[in-house]
């Protein structure tokens, strides 16, 4: 590390996010929220199509709160959507490329760890009440 000279100020240093391109910092903020099992196995469950939030919460085997946290969090991103219908909320992908992009970390996973997914089990949605 270089020494300052008395005359020399310190450079302040630049946060991470200020460091590189906007498109550099969206692909971070997605990335970021790629970064959490829970959203991973939620991404993998809506890319068998759209399902109801209840639906979800039994498939995770999470409590409601918790699970609207992660929502939130895909929301947010702009992975999912979600929609209203009577009381009852449904999400979906908002890109079916987003289901392509969890397949293709597989190889990649794969290699690094040796760890390899198995083929998810979704369990299907509930009939309509």
């Amino acid at each position: 590390m270089r020494r300052l000279q008395t005359n020399e100020a310190p450079t302040p240093h630049r946060r991470v996010e200020d460091a590189g391109t906007p498109v550099h910092r969206a692909e971070a903020g997605l990335f970021r929220a790629l970064a959490h099992p829970a959203r991973i196995r939620l991404l993998e469950l809506l890319g068998g199509g759209e399902r109801p939030v209840a639906d979800l919460t039994r498939a995770l085997g999470v409590k409601r709160p918790y699970l609207s946290q992660q929502l939130a969090v895909l929301r947010r991103t702009g992975l999912i959507a979600t929609r209203r219908s009577g009381t009852a909320a449904h999400c979906s992908l908002t890109d079916p490329l987003i289901a392509e992009l969890l397949a293709l970390a597989d190889p990649v996973l794969a290699e690094a760890t040796g760890v390899r997914r198995a083929v998810p089990q979704v369990p299907p949605p509930r009939p309509p009440a």
